[in-house]
């Protein structure tokens, strides 16, 4: 029996897991406690490089199905093994993305031209490191900038690659709707943001993938761009929090600081390395992530630009986000 079985079945039925599916997982967690229990090793206590090679192992042996890696996850963040769960928060988010960039090429350039743009490139696998995907990454970004308007080539990095669907925003839509104005929304937005992160803080909560400490819940709240915008004229302004806020807020190495900014597996690793370098249009794709909150909100497919990323020498990521008319038309700015 694992540790904390009941609990673990329980948020697998959560997740949507049928008996069968559950059972399975609970199997997946036996055979990796089976695996390291002669070294006394366990989800408890192993490290994100030991946790590196068993999904190396399970890359090799073509045991890398989805349902395996995602009950690895639950039982990580069950445990409160925090590091790994990271870890495989990197590995679910460098995953898919690439296939959907391709997807969108091929929508917006062509077939044709979307086809030879990726042609040869693979993707890799489910369970593959971070690291993995850099090389790639460039390769990609190269033909991209040589081949297409950058326009175009920004216009299909900026989509929703992470494939959120629509009614993950069904309650911010709705207060939406209910405001007075834009700015009335964006204020109360980041209202609720603060008071979300303020209860992680004092529970000891990871937030999504990131560890809340009280200097980051008052590093949000003096910003009224993080985690919502601030407006001006007919353009958002938005500045996405660092991916490691709390290590952020006290780094003074500005590379460093950089890496510690990045969300994306796909090219964070390159800011620590000289002469590996993500092209700074590669960060149209977080843009469209930012974006993808407010296309829902205010029924619009809006435009973005970035105005500084981690990517091009800056110490954060933010970007602009174009109003439509239908937009004041809609509701008031002010």
């Amino acid at each position: 029996m694992i540790k904390q079985e009941e609990t673990f079945k329980e948020r697998c039925k959560a997740r949507g897991l049928d008996e069968a599916q559950t059972e399975q997982a609970v199997a997946f967690i036996g055979e990796f406690e089976k695996a390291y229990a002669s070294v006394g090793l366990d989800m408890e206590n192993i490290t994100p490089e030991e946790m590196k090679e068993y999904v190396g192992d399970l890359l090799r042996q073509g045991k890398n199905e989805e349902g395996r890696i995602l009950a690895l996850a639950r039982y990580s963040y069950l445990l409160k093994n925090e590091p790994v769960y990271l870890l495989f928060t990197q590995i679910f988010g460098s995953y898919g993305v690439l296939p959907s960039i391709s997807l969108r090429a091929r929508q917006l350039a062509g077939e044709g031209i979307g086809e030879e743009l990726f042609k040869g490139i693979e993707v890799p696998p489910l369970g593959s490191l971070p690291e993995a995907y850099p090389p790639i990454v460039q390769e990609m970004m190269a033909r991209m900038e040589s081949r297409l308007p950058s326009e175009l080539c920004r216009r299909i990095l900026a989509g929703n690659h992470h494939r959120i669907p629509e009614s993950a925003f069904d309650e911010e839509r709705e207060r939406y709707e209910k405001a007075s104005s834009v700015d009335e929304y964006l204020i109360g937005r980041h209202a609720r943001m603060v008071d979300e992160l303020q209860q992680h803080c004092d529970e000891n909560k990871l937030w999504y993938e990131q560890k809340i400490t009280q200097r980051v819940v008052d590093f949000v709240k003096s910003n009224q761009e993080l985690l919502s915008a601030i407006r001006e004229g007919d353009t958002l302004y938005v500045t996405k929090i660092p991916y490691n806020p709390d290590k952020y807020l006290t780094e003074t190495d500005p590379r460093m600081k950089r890496y510690l900014a990045c969300h994306c597996p796909l090219a964070a690793s390159t800011i620590l390395k000289e002469g590996a370098v993500v092209p700074p249009t590669w960060c149209y794709c977080s843009a469209g992530y930012e974006k993808t909150l407010f296309d829902n909100v205010f029924g619009e497919s809006l435009e973005v630009e970035v105005k500084q990323s981690v990517l091009d020498g800056s110490q954060r990521c933010r970007f602009a986000i174009k109003l439509t008319e239908s937009v004041g038309r809609k509701k008031p700015l002010e």
